[in-house]
């Protein structure tokens, strides 16, 4: 486990942001969360916070999470979070360079996997592959 993870969450939903924040606090021990709304947040949270992993909502109102892949990136992975299981855009991800296309949980405690996840992600080598759901 590595201390002080730092993952950014960019998701245009506040409900979205505060659930995951939630969880964060609840299951995430010294897991450091920042959670923006827009692009242009997360690229202003970029040189300050140096995130290990970058988590990109796949639709975000006028933009779409695998367009801005190349613009946001982790040091340690860049992950699609999603509620469609859908595996030839998961597969459009992938190659657009996500290290996963996760579905997003449904119910609180499943928030306890989807950060344990992000822990694993966070201390493996920088990945050239991606992970699947």
């Amino acid at each position: 486990m590595s201390a002080g993870l730092r993952v950014l969450l960019l998701d245009d939903s506040p409900a979205e942001r505060e659930l995951f924040t939630e969880a964060v606090l609840e299951f995430g021990g010294d897991l450091e969360l920042r959670a923006v709304g827009t692009p242009e947040a997360a690229e202003q949270e970029l040189p300050g916070f140096a995130p290990d992993v970058v988590l990109i909502d796949l639709h975000l109102g006028r933009w779409h999470g695998r367009d801005l892949l190349p613009r946001l990136r982790g040091s340690r992975g860049t992950v699609i979070l999603t509620t469609t299981d859908d595996p030839q855009e998961a597969l459009r991800c992938c190659a657009a360079g996500a290290q996963g296309f996760w579905i997003k949980p449904l119910y609180f405690a499943d928030f306890a996997g989807l950060i344990a996840r992000l822990r694993t992600l966070a201390v493996a080598p920088p990945a050239g592959h991606a992970e699947d759901q």
